[in-house]
């Protein structure tokens, strides 16, 4: 079973004029839930850390159907995340937030 790609885009544009408020929540509740990743953002400017998530979903929903550019964006998004101390495991948190 595949994606149905243009569901999740049109369920994504229902997200995005409100995309400041969700991304706000999604943080509330990713801190709510995983307390133990709090540390990870204490240096972050949040106001830009929901700006750079939101950024890199639409990028994600936009090329769900170009796989080799999808691809390559998330494993340079992968690498960069390495060096802020993120671990595998904390993707299913943030998964489960979301």
């Amino acid at each position: 079973m595949g994606l149905n790609i243009q569901v999740i885009r049109d369920s994504f544009d229902q997200a995005k004029p409100i995309a400041p408020q969700v991304m706000e929540k999604f943080y509330e509740l990713l801190f709510l839930d995983y307390p133990s990743v709090k540390p990870l953002f204490e240096n972050s400017k949040m106001d830009l850390q929901r700006s750079h998530l939101t950024n890199s979903l639409i990028f994600v929903v936009d090329h769900l159907d170009q796989s080799e550019k999808l691809s390559d964006y998330l494993r340079e998004l992968g690498k960069r995340h390495f060096g802020y101390g993120i671990k595998t495991e904390h993707y299913d948190l943030v998964g489960g937030s979301l």
